[in-house]
């Protein structure tokens, strides 16, 4: 239907997608997940109606509803979430829509070169994020039990030896998949747009390697954010929310200052320059309460292998003939590279990358 498709026929069929694959999902799960015990919607709501009249009628209840554990941590969690957007795209795009005006150029190469950044950084991580909670908390958990009582009398000297353990695993697998990801990104930048958005966008190569310049900082020095779910398992969500409260305001006010003497790619590097350095605060407050996980000088290795090969990789695609399309110019280098980085962990005996790849050989 690519020849005849609108726009609106687009979203409507995305849309249909999503409540298909919720109603197929909700199918397998009654079928194989047991069934909670229920009296039926007349007696959940009588409960609900019950409950709620409590609280209107005895306003105090309200309050010590949310000061109870769960709810603060739900809510400063929450709050987190919506600190971590504003250190995002949507916020940079409404400034420039005020500051520059509706159509403006700058918007759209903006949006498609944040997309490819995010997708750069997410594409090998997505989903690890809800995973550690459960893992960290309960690794944080055992260590809390485990603790000697010298130790619990203060709590900021406590011991995470197994929660330390899984950092260092996870920062492993992170700068071992990401760092190859983000310099092909950087190097074929002006390729993947070509490939992906087609050539009126070239203009959006400068935004992306910008962004992609500053998460490879973020992720590989700082460990991005995997220390929002560590700091979250010891029970340091507020230090987060105030955390990333500062670092939100303080990118809104430079972005002001950054679009009105660079616009759109302005933007790009204030926002990126802020997660970075709400990242880089959330790291050094990880290492004082829980232990250092990133381990330099591996990542230093890791960072000289793929140099290597992304320089090899280049070198090569200057080769192909420019009649080939840019997509087989871009498989050609993404198998390539894939190729040397693997090579280059092999034979360096890279621990992390070992890991990683014996898991991919059990999966396969």
């Amino acid at each position: 239907y690519s020849g005849s498709l609108s726009l609106d026929g687009a979203i409507a069929l995305f849309a249909f997608a999503a409540v298909a694959n919720a109603g197929l999902l909700l199918f397998w799960v009654n079928r194989h997940v047991e069934r909670a015990s229920s009296k039926g919607l007349k007696e959940e709501f009588k409960h609900f109606r019950k409950r709620l009249a409590g609280f209107i009628s005895k306003p105090n209840r309200v309050r010590m509803f949310v000061l109870l554990p769960f709810m603060l941590y739900g809510v400063t969690t929450w709050g987190n979430d919506i600190l971590s957007t504003v250190l995002g795209r949507q916020p940079d795009i409404l400034m420039m829509r005020a500051m520059l005006g509706e159509n403006a150029r700058d918007i759209g190469l903006y949006d498609a070169a944040a997309r490819l950044a995010q997708m750069t950084e997410y594409v090998l991580l997505f989903g690890l994020g809800g995973a550690l909670v459960s893992v960290f908390s309960e690794l944080a958990h055992d260590d809390e039990q485990n603790a000697s009582p010298q130790q619990t009398a203060k709590p900021f000297r406590l011991n995470y030896p197994r929660l330390l353990n899984a950092r260092r695993e996870i920062a492993g697998y992170q700068t071992v998949s990401t760092t190859p990801l983000f310099a092909f990104m950087m190097v074929f930048s002006s390729l993947v747009i070509e490939v992906v958005y087609g050539p009126k966008f070239a203009g959006a190569q400068h935004f992306l390697f910008a962004s992609l310049v500053l998460q490879i900082i973020t992720v590989v020095v700082f460990g991005g954010g995997m220390h929002i779910t560590s700091l979250v398992a010891i029970g340091k969500e507020r230090v987060v929310f105030v955390n990333r409260l500062s670092w939100g305001l303080l990118n809104l006010i430079a972005n002001y200052f950054l679009i009105q003497n660079y616009g759109g790619l302005g933007a790009m590097i204030g926002t990126q320059c802020a997660n970075a350095g709400a990242c880089a605060t959330e790291s050094l407050l990880t290492t004082r309460w829980i232990g250092q996980s990133l381990q330099p000088i591996r990542s230093l290795a890791i960072l000289a292998i793929v140099t290597v090969s992304v320089l090899i990789t280049y070198l090569v695609s200057t080769l192909l003939p420019l009649t080939l399309s840019p997509l087989v110019r871009l498989l050609a280098a993404g198998s390539s590279m894939t190729v040397l980085t693997i090579l280059g962990y092999t034979i360096f005996g890279i621990p992390e990358a070992s890991k990683v790849l014996g898991k991919i050989r059990s999966l396969l």
